[in-house]
């Protein structure tokens, strides 16, 4: 009996650690560049790069599920991109982060997050000039064309919306506030 398990015991420390077999089946290659250029954005009532947007008071009987890409209660907001540095530069990128802000809205991926211990039931959209919904899930942003000067320094006007939108869950009253970082890309 002791010999029987001695020889399993060496089998499976034998066969465990065998590599396993591997095929190459492409690469992957990063490329790019690093620029000194830099952004800020700002709006009435904010300061660079910490914008803020007051979406007054909306009721719930009027929020729409964003389904036609249409809602009820938009906040316009047109943000001032203002750069340095950026001579060679043709559009800057606004790209969002709902995950390291308030967090992805999980029943409508499109959606930030409403800060836990508010409202519930509804998510804030963001939408371009054309009131299309950017689904932030999926890493959409939002571009503008920048009117570079002799000297490198740019500037843009970026025009958005937002509101809030139901999720598909029960809704129920209550404070709606959300946040998330933001990143400029240049090409």
């Amino acid at each position: 009996m002791k010999k029987l398990i001695i020889i399993i015991s060496s089998v499976i420390s034998t066969t465990s650690f065998v590599p396993l077999s591997q095929a190459k089946t492409g690469d992957i290659n990063f490329t790019g560049s690093l620029t000194a250029a830099t952004c800020s954005a700002t709006a009435p009532g904010s300061t660079a790069n910490n914008i803020n947007v007051q979406m007054g008071i909306v009721s719930i009987a009027d929020l729409e599920d964003g389904s036609t890409g249409q809602a009820s209660a938009t906040t316009q907001l047109q943000l001032d991109i203002n750069c340095t540095g950026a001579t060679s530069l043709s559009n800057a990128h606004m790209s969002f982060d709902p995950v390291s802000g308030s967090g992805q809205d999980t029943d409508d991926p499109r959606l930030l997050k409403i800060n836990t211990g508010g409202a519930t039931g509804v998510g804030v959209a963001l939408m371009d000039k054309t009131d299309k919904i950017l689904n932030l899930g999926a890493g959409e942003r939002l571009t503008t064309t920048l009117t570079v000067d002799g000297t490198g320094a740019a500037t843009a006007k970026l025009d958005l919306r937002a509101a809030y939108i139901k999720n598909g869950q029960p809704l129920a009253a209550g404070i709606a506030n959300a946040s998330m970082p933001f990143t400029f890309i240049y090409d």
